[in-house]
C-alpha cells in the first residue's frame, strides 16, 4: 500500500510537544516554516504536513488531558498561541460567559 504510515507513538508527540517547547516556536505554528524545520531535522520521518496536520487534529484537542506530560503554563501557551477554541480551553465556561455578555450587550444597544 503505497504511502503508508504508521500511526504516531506517545513518544512522536512529547519530541513534538519538546520541540515546540525548546525552541520557543508557540507562535509559529500556525506557518510552514517551524514543520518544515522540524521535519528536516531527522528526529521524527514524517513530512511537514503530516507533522502539522498532526498536531492539529490530535494533540492540540487533547493537550489538557493527563497523557502529555508538561507543565498547565506550557498547555496554555499553546492554546493561546492563535488556537484557542471553546474544545481547547481548560475553562470553557469563561468563553460562555464571554459570549452571554456580548449577546447582552448587543440586545442593549437596540
Amino acid at each position: 500500500m503505497s504511502g503508508y504510515r504508521p500511526l504516531y507513538t506517545i513518544e512522536e508527540d512529547h519530541l513534538i510537544l519538546q520541540m515546540i517547547i525548546e525552541t520557543g516556536a508557540y507562535y509559529r505554528l500556525r506557518g510552514k516554516q517551524f514543520w518544515v524545520d522540524l521535519s528536516n531535522t531527522g528526529i521524527l520521518d514524517r513530512t511537514w504536513m503530516s507533522l502539522k496536520e498532526h498536531y492539529e487534529k490530535y494533540i492540540l484537542p487533547k493537550i489538557f488531558s493527563n497523557q502529555y506530560s508538561i507543565s498547565r503554563d506550557e498547555k496554555q501557551k499553546l492554546v493561546l498561541a492563535g488556537y484557542q477554541h471553546n474544545n481547547f480551553t481548560a475553562d470553557s465556561n469563561d468563553q460562555e460567559d464571554d459570549d452571554q455578555s456580548e449577546e447582552q450587550r448587543e440586545s442593549n444597544a437596540f
